[in-house]
């Protein structure tokens, strides 16, 4: 359509066109928020609340992710990693938002999942590592613990005695943070797996 010297065109809400418009409309796509002050996790879990929440932050300085779910999110309304951020692509372009925004693969448990997270054009994700973590070693007794700290690799261990032993790490409260042997031994053994299967990710 045309009027003067204005042109409009006219397009369905397809997936190619939405691809389309955050190639060519740098504000319709998805950023990295490493670097924000504020941001504020809105996923659209239907994918019709999006024009709403992107006018919302029209008026704070927060960065919104708009694009934000998990597997279990998709699998229960039967989207797509794709579809949720098309979702967003659009809302942003309909509401004019032209602040930088996050889209989130969350929760995520595998490789797999990020992948196809960051394939179709994500620009973070969340790792779910809560399936490595042993919980139970929160409450079994220091022998117990001390025991399974020895079965660890010895050049690991000795990397985090070297980093975290006999030192303290202040907090922006105020206050600070000292691990006793006691307690850096149950942590890495606690955290040790989530940890290494975050880097994997």
């Amino acid at each position: 359509m045309e009027r003067g010297s204005a042109r409009a065109l006219f397009c369905p809400l397809t997936s190619e066109n939405a691809s389309a418009l955050r190639e060519h409309v740098p504000h319709t796509r998805p950023t990295p928020l490493g670097s924000a002050d504020v941001t504020f996790g809105v996923g659209d879990r239907l994918g019709i609340s999006g024009p709403g929440i992107a006018r919302l932050f029209l008026g704070y300085a927060a960065s919104p992710v708009l694009a934000q779910q998990s597997v279990r999110e998709l699998t229960l309304m039967g989207r797509t990693f794709s579809e949720v951020l098309d979702a967003a692509t659009w809302a942003v372009f309909r509401e004019g938002y032209r602040m930088p925004w996050g889209a989130d693969g969350d929760h995520l448990k595998d490789a797999e999942w990020v992948a196809r997270a960051l394939g179709d054009g994500f620009t973070m994700v969340t790792a779910d590592v809560s399936d490595h973590l042993r919980l139970e070693f929160a409450a079994r007794s220091v022998e117990d613990v001390r025991a399974a700290y020895a079965s660890l690799d010895s050049g690991y261990r000795a990397d985090l005695e070297r980093l975290y032993l006999d030192k303290s790490f202040p907090l922006d409260c105020g206050q600070r943070v000292v691990f006793s042997r006691a307690e850096l031994e149950r942590t890495a053994i606690v955290y040790a797996g989530a940890v290494d299967h975050a880097h994997t990710l």
